[in-house]
This record gives C-alpha cells, sequence and structure tokens, in this order.
C-alpha cells in the first residue's frame, strides 16, 4: 500500500512538474516576446528622438567645416567685352582677387590685358573696383552679399549712389574652391603685401555703409 502510494505520488508529482513547467515555460515566453515588444518601441522612439537631433548636429558641423575651409586668397579672370576696338587682337579681364576670413571678404578687381600670350595692367581703362563682401548661407546654399565702397575710371550715373547697394550673388563652393556667378576662383596665396593691404580694409570697411548726417 505504501508502495502503491509512493508510486502514485510519483507520478502526480512528475505530471504536476510537467504542468508547471509547461505553464512556466508559456509565461516565460509570453513575458519575453512583451518586453521585446516594450523595448523595440523604445529604440524606435529614442532614434525618432535623436534623428533631428542628429541631423541639427551634422547640418552645424557641415556648415562649420564648410566656413572653415572657406577662409584663404583667391584669384580669377572676369571677362570684359573688348575695350579697345583698335586693339582688336587684344582679350580683357578683370583679375580678381578675393580675400576671405570668417566669411567676411574683400574682393579686388583690376583690369588687365592678354595679347600673344602677355598680360598687361591697364592703368584706367577697365576701371578698378573694391567691393565688401560678407557670405552667408539660406535654405541650404550659400550666398555672398557685396557692397561697391571704392572705384577708380567707373562711370557713375546721375543721382545713383552705388556705395549703398548691396547686390547678392549665388555661390557654388567645388573642392575647396569658389564659383561666384559663374565666375570661379581659384585658391592661390596672394604676396604678403597685397595680402596685408587687403586685410586692412577688411577691418576699415563696414559691410553697410553708415548714413552721413
Amino acid at each position: 500500500m505504501n508502495a502503491c502510494q509512493t508510486d502514485g505520488s510519483h507520478h502526480w508529482s512528475h505530471r504536476r512538474g510537467l504542468v508547471l513547467k509547461s505553464y512556466l515555460g508559456n509565461s516565460f515566453s509570453a513575458s519575453s516576446e512583451a518586453y521585446n515588444r516594450g523595448m523595440f518601441k523604445v529604440l524606435v522612439v529614442s532614434l525618432a528622438c535623436l534623428f533631428p537631433l542628429g541631423m541639427s548636429y551634422c547640418q552645424t558641423g557641415n556648415s562649420r567645416a564648410q566656413h572653415q575651409t572657406m577662409d584663404g586668397e583667391y584669384v580669377a579672370l572676369e571677362k570684359l567685352p573688348n575695350i579697345s576696338p583698335d586693339d582688336p587682337g587684344a582679350t580683357w579681364f578683370h583679375e580678381n582677387r578675393l580675400l576671405v576670413r570668417n566669411n567676411e571678404a574683400i574682393l579686388d578687381m583690376a583690369p588687365v590685358r592678354f595679347k600673344g600670350g602677355k598680360k598687361f595692367y591697364s592703368a584706367s581703362d577697365g576701371g578698378f573696383l573694391i567691393y565688401r563682401g560678407r557670405f552667408f548661407q539660406k535654405d541650404g546654399q550659400t550666398f555672398v552679399q557685396l557692397r561697391l565702397f571704392q572705384s577708380d575710371y567707373v562711370a557713375i550715373p546721375v543721382g545713383r549712389d552705388p556705395y549703398k547697394e548691396i547686390k547678392t550673388r549665388s555661390v557654388k563652393l567645388v573642392a575647396g574652391e569658389i564659383d561666384i556667378d559663374g565666375v570661379h576662383y581659384r585658391r592661390k596665396a596672394l604676396n604678403e603685401d597685397e595680402s596685408q593691404r587687403l586685410l586692412r580694409l577688411l577691418s576699415d570697411e563696414p559691410m553697410e555703409k553708415s548714413a552721413v548726417p
């Protein structure tokens, strides 16, 4: 009798263990699935929150890198019409020197002509112009504002003050070089005197012209 009871108890305990194991296994499985679903939702929400911050950081980083790489000295040749009809073999340009520091700029334009593979500097023809400039970004694009503040041998219409006018030009940055309205500026270090002259102009000349009482 005791043997039968013991054997019955053994089978009952075994069956109860199987049921308990099955129940606990299903319970743990369900809990695990719920936990995983919860963690997945948390991960999705976290990424959604971090994505705008990451984009903002990347845009700020790109903007800073862009501004840093713009700093420097550049030169370009900007085509002029033929201003010497008596010399049809000559080709005229403005030789532009651009100095950029922290998005602030000076653009110096001097006339030159090429003939027979040689460059000649003009004493007056073509005109001399110097602009104060400022680079800025808007809607993901780069622009430069330019204001003329010095000129020689340039005709100015009566009743107009070009030194107050601020013009905006579109800018493209390509491989560390600058394109302003189709005029390509390549990096080139200016000589020390020229560089210091442009730096003084940049320091002395404001972007906006002050009103004269």
